[in-house]
């Protein structure tokens, strides 16, 4: 974890020998939780991320709980393309990944695409 990199640490501004001091986010951090907390909303910000993710992965993610994050993550892109596609009661997972995505006649296939280029 940067100290620099992620803006808790600074160079000395009349200093020439790499002094550093403390930003204004370094001094507002109390304890390695909220560090790490910190860190972990910059490493997954919330502007790249769907609502659904906000919701339902993000809290996981930020709590340290990866794969409860990624599963919930999974779980939202699959109901996302089976809305997109109407998938038909009992198609899930796999299976419903490669009927929206066939590279022939998926329905979320851009079939505009030459297939060397897929």
């Amino acid at each position: 974890m940067g100290l620099e990199t992620n803006g808790f640490i600074c160079l000395h501004p009349e200093q020439d020998n790499e002094v550093f001091l403390p930003t204004e986010l370094g001094r507002s951090i109390q304890d390695h939780s909220q560090l790490q907390t910190v860190i972990s909303g910059a490493q997954l910000p919330e502007e790249f991320l769907h609502r659904d993710l906000l919701l339902h992965a993000r809290p996981l993610f930020l709590q340290s709980r990866f794969e409860t994050a990624v599963f919930e993550a999974f779980k939202s892109l699959e109901v996302a393309i089976s809305e997109a596609v109407n998938a038909p009661d009992g198609l899930f997972g796999a299976k419903l990944a490669q009927y929206a995505f066939n590279p022939d006649d998926g329905p979320l296939t851009d079939l505009g695409v030459d297939k060397s280029e897929a």
